[in-house]
């Protein structure tokens, strides 16, 4: 049973595919503008697909790297958002350690 490639390795050979298209057309001048043109509509239908398939998971994943898991805790940035969603007042000034207080957090 031969096994699906995984999303990175479709996204890797597409970049691939296209490094050599455009190195095709850089050594070869012959037809140029319609190979430019075929590349430019390759580019942007990849462009599309790696935008609605793999940004939201980098995003995802960046967005999540210290949310609430690991010993640090939330950033203080991320209780300052929260603060603010949740209208506690004064939280302009708080440090880490008093917004943790305010949410109700431990510490």
């Amino acid at each position: 049973m031969q096994r699906r490639p995984t999303l990175i390795a479709v996204i890797v050979d597409d970049h691939r595919r296209l490094a050599r298209q455009l190195d095709t057309l850089l050594r070869d001048t012959t037809n140029r503008p319609a190979r430019l043109e075929v590349l430019r509509r390759d580019l942007a239908a990849h462009d599309a697909a790696e935008a609605s398939v793999v940004h939201p998971i980098l995003s995802q994943r960046r967005g999540g790297l210290r949310s609430h898991r690991d010993a640090q805790g939330p950033t203080k940035a991320q209780l300052y958002g929260e603060a603010r969603r949740r209208s506690i007042p004064g939280r302009s000034s708080m440090t880490k350690a008093e917004l943790q207080h305010a949410l109700g957090q431990r510490g």
